[in-house]
């Protein structure tokens, strides 16, 4: 969709390529903020609008004389386009006239970082780290914690696996049911999955977190004083002062590795954790009651040594909220034979109303900010 351009050469132009949260009182600002013009066009995900059609559109407001200043990139930002790649910030018409960029999300992926640092574009990703602009401190660490406390837990207690199996049998006896290797059932108290698997309490169990960021942190918190579990962790840099959760140096992780009930992942993705769970690293955890869970990057996962290591039976139960091939789920999901071994949930671990809103907040804060530095100091850091 495309807005009346109605642009003076006066103003400063931000185009909009996803819709902002309508209660953002940021937006309801700018909208009414005579310095400013929005311009919509939305890059939809059901395929209609493509790269040529984003750059026809850009060369369409260049003949109407009218310059992009400012991007907001809601989500799911330039994914729909295939990513803000070299080749669209190499034309004239965008690295000429786009000063910054601001994104709701975390993760710049799909977006080229060196060529933007080459044009001098500055680009923006949320961090609700400090209580600048006036928004709730570590609203997305809070929320992705509770995804994986959920992912854990569902490792632990299965409720899933028993809520389907209560919809299916529509009986509460029957749903507790276990079948025998022999085709025959039993009755269960509920806490058997099957003749060698039981369903567990996570209370005593140990956890090591990787990555003790905000979200690592706000994980530790909630596994230890929501589930009753025993915090380890490991991070570069060394440790952080908490007295209560012991350290695990990385470079020595291995030899570690078999004394954790559940493993959950809060790393960023990069080289140096490309595949860090990879065939070596199963092979080190417990042999068949491990709980692996990841709400970082996808890319921490060899997705192969994934797959066998559920085959083999050594991963009790895989938690995943994000994906190899995104916006696509990885196969080993979808595999019946796995059905009753994972939980996946399509990257939603932020995916509340309160990140929502001020994620608009604060990107559209930044990009004023960038674009008027007169009336406010700015970090300009990436």
């Amino acid at each position: 969709m495309i807005s009346p351009l109605q642009s003076r050469r006066s103003m400063l132009n931000i185009l909009f390529i996803q819709e902002p949260s309508v209660n953002s009182t940021e937006y309801h600002k700018l909208t009414k903020d005579d310095r400013f013009n929005v311009i919509k066009y939305i890059l939809a995900t059901d395929g209609s609008i493509t790269k040529e059609s984003f750059i026809e559109f850009l060369m369409q407001c260049n003949r109407d004389g009218v310059q992009i200043n400012g991007i907001f990139a809601g989500f799911p930002a330039f994914h729909p386009i295939g990513g803000l790649t070299q080749d669209i910030i190499e034309l004239p018409i965008f690295h000429e006239n786009v000063k910054c960029i601001a994104l709701c999300s975390r993760g710049i992926n799909f977006v080229d970082l060196e060529t933007l640092t080459k044009y001098n574009i500055e680009l923006f990703h949320y961090d609700d780290s400090s209580s600048d602009s006036n928004i709730a401190i570590n609203q997305v660490g809070n929320d992705v914690a509770d995804c994986a406390m959920w992912h854990v837990l569902e490792g632990f207690r299965k409720f899933s696996l028993f809520m389907n199996e209560t919809i299916t049998t529509k009986h509460s006896i029957k749903s507790r049911q276990v079948i025998r290797d022999d085709g025959t059932t039993k009755f269960a108290f509920g806490h058997e999955l099957n003749a060698n698997q039981f369903v567990l309490s996570p209370r005593g169990q140990r956890a090591l977190i990787l990555g003790m960021g905000s979200i690592g942190c706000l994980i530790a918190t909630k596994l230890q004083y929501g589930l009753g579990m025993e915090i380890h962790y490991s991070k570069r840099g060394g440790p952080i002062k908490n007295d209560s959760w012991k350290y695990h140096p990385m470079d020595n992780l291995h030899e570690e590795l078999y004394q954790f009930d559940a493993i959950v992942i809060a790393l960023p993705g990069t080289t140096e954790t490309f595949h860090l769970v990879d065939t070596t690293f199963l092979s080190k955890c417990k042999n068949d009651n491990l709980i692996l869970v990841n709400v970082g990057r996808a890319s921490i996962f060899d997705m192969e040594a994934i797959t066998q290591g559920l085959s083999k039976g050594q991963i009790r139960h895989l938690g995943m909220d994000v994906f190899t091939n995104e916006p696509l789920i990885d196969s080993c999901l979808l595999d019946s034979r796995n059905k009753n071994k994972v939980t996946y949930t399509p990257h939603i671990g932020s995916g509340t109303k309160q990140v929502f809103d001020q994620s608009t907040d604060l990107a559209i804060t930044q990009l004023t900010r960038w674009l008027l530095p007169s009336d406010t100091s700015s970090s300009r850091s990436h």
